[in-house]
């Protein structure tokens, strides 16, 4: 399992941190998938979308984190 799976896997067990959106980089083939599929677990109601509009759903979900892995060379 890649990095930022095992990464977002361990957020989504911790009891006190709520997954809340995700979203991926143009050209993914993971857009429009339940993060949870992408997981390998349980499907969790939070469809992977692009990062159009993201300012918008930052203002309306309000995370107290936001972790971004477009970077990510772990």
């Amino acid at each position: 399992m890649e990095k930022s799976k095992k990464i977002t896997k361990m957020i989504f067990e911790q009891r006190y941190m709520k997954i809340v959106l995700a979203r991926c980089g143009p050209g993914t083939i993971k857009k429009h998938t339940d993060l949870g599929q992408v997981l390998c677990i349980q499907e969790i109601d939070i469809t992977i979308e692009g990062t159009n509009q993201l300012d918008e759903f930052l203002i309306k979900y309000r995370p107290d984190v936001v972790v971004d892995f477009q970077l990510l060379k772990l």
